[in-house]
């Protein structure tokens, strides 16, 4: 999702060669993140080579933000909320 959140689309290859994950490991996390609708998966043609975007849905967004938002509230620590 991080990689994601940062670009518009990725290559499924590009995705691999980043992450450095194994086909069936990145294969199965992407199924789990499109069945839950935060990625868009489309394959196509470059040439005669096909091809797999990814990209994150609005939901994938807006999740990945409050995730964000999450993180910040925790590093941030109680003693901000605590009065």
């Amino acid at each position: 999702m991080a990689c994601l959140a940062s670009v518009d689309s990725a290559t499924y290859q590009t995705l691999k060669g980043h992450l450095d994950l194994s086909y069936p490991s990145l294969s199965k996390s992407i199924s789990a993140l499109e069945d839950a609708g935060m990625v868009n998966v489309s394959k196509g043609f470059a040439g005669k080579k096909a091809t797999t975007d990814l990209s994150l849905t609005r939901k994938g967004r807006q999740s990945y933000a409050s995730y964000l938002a999450c993180l910040d509230r925790i590093v941030m620590g109680f003693s901000s909320h605590a009065e």
